[in-house]
């Protein structure tokens, strides 16, 4: 977003080393191997721009473990490098979308109302599945003056992702879904497959 600036640094870095000799277990011999466990930490601030104002700050850690039965070259280092950060990105994505959701509105719709068009997508980070929560504002004149109080009406799941636009299919209450209403995108959980790769660098050593 043009009016927020991403601000991103390397807090701290250590690639560990360690050489496990070859073992017998069981009946089955383990060769010799190499065991890398990189470890990774960033510090992030999203800052107004207009204001100058820190919107999200927050220090994250992130973890990539994998074996080699060959002692890796320095290229080789810095791609484990570069997984251990994309792994911090990951896990920190859910809440900075929490935090600073994203919001735009429905631009067209088709198909009987059944689907919509946003001005957002792939420049953004909107991926297929994502979910959007569809918004319904109303104005009230109350004894402290006008208030403004906006519900959830309904739900937009991100089928089909463009560069600047997504189309997805609408659910919830049709008479208050329009052209123009509001949508906010819902945090998107970390994969499966993140998640599972969190267990399996706790308690294994992935040998290449």
């Amino acid at each position: 977003n043009a009016s927020h600036l991403f601000l991103a640094s390397l807090a701290d870095l250590t690639i560990e080393k360690t050489y496990h000799p070859s073992t017998v277990i069981g009946n089955k011999r383990v060769p010799a191997y190499f065991e890398y466990n990189v470890l990774s930490a960033i510090d992030v601030q999203v800052i107004e721009v207009e204001t100058s104002e820190i919107l999200y700050s927050e220090s994250i850690e992130g973890e990539f473990n994998q074996g080699s039965r060959a002692r890796l070259d320095t290229r080789s280092e810095r791609a484990l490098v570069l997984n251990s950060l994309d792994n911090c990105f990951e896990d920190m994505r859910p809440r900075i979308q929490e935090s600073l959701p994203l919001r735009t509105v429905i631009i067209a719709m088709r198909g009987n109302r059944e689907i919509a068009l946003i001005p957002a997508g792939h420049d953004y980070g909107v991926q297929v599945g994502a979910r959007f929560d569809i918004l319904f504002s109303i104005t009230q004149r109350t004894a402290v003056g006008n208030r403004t109080f906006t519900d959830t009406v309904g739900e937009l799941e991100i089928f089909s992702v463009h560069t600047d636009t997504a189309w997805g299919m609408i659910s919830g209450n049709e008479d208050k879904i329009k052209i123009g209403s509001p949508v906010r995108l819902k945090p998107q959980p970390i994969s499966n497959w993140r998640s599972m790769e969190r267990w399996f660098n706790r308690n294994f050593t992935n040998i290449e």
